[in-house]
């Protein structure tokens, strides 16, 4: 069985659809970091912008959209 090192967590992990996702360009079609670090990165991604966001600029929006 073949291992791949996660380029974010650096552990070696088995070259497996388990453990990580495909990606067409690359030579061994696996991406370069493990399914668990690409999840975090996402939820904190998320929770970034979703804090980042003004929920009153957006009620604004709509208000115009519907007073408009």
């Amino acid at each position: 069985m073949e291992y791949k090192v996660c380029s974010k967590c650096l552990v070696e992990k088995p070259m497996t659809l388990y453990y990580f996702s495909l990606q067409q360009t690359n030579k061994n079609k696996f991406v370069s970091e493990c399914k668990v670090c690409k999840k975090k990165y996402h939820a904190q991604w998320r929770e970034k912008k979703r804090l980042s966001q003004d929920p009153d600029k957006e009620r604004m929006k709509w208000e115009l959209v519907l007073t408009g």
